[in-house]
């Protein structure tokens, strides 16, 4: 069954931030890992990114459930 636009859209959507969070994930050098300053704004930054693929997911399945059947 292909991708309907707003699936295609989402997927695209979730994608770019995965590649976000590995970025954040991987930009940190290990030595400033241990300051807890750095440790929580990383935190937030991955919940927020988190709560960003919520709401696609969210929007998405709104979307196909509003959606005309497809034949």
């Amino acid at each position: 069954m292909p991708l309907v636009e707003g699936d295609q859209f989402a997927s695209r959507r979730i994608k770019w931030i995965a590649d976000e969070l590995a970025s954040l994930r991987d930009g940190i050098p290990a030595k400033l890992a241990d300051d807890p300053g750095i440790t929580h704004a990383v935190v937030q930054d991955v919940d927020m990114k988190i709560a960003e693929i919520q709401d696609v997911l969210t929007a998405s399945r709104k979307a196909a459930s509003s959606a005309p059947p497809v034949r």
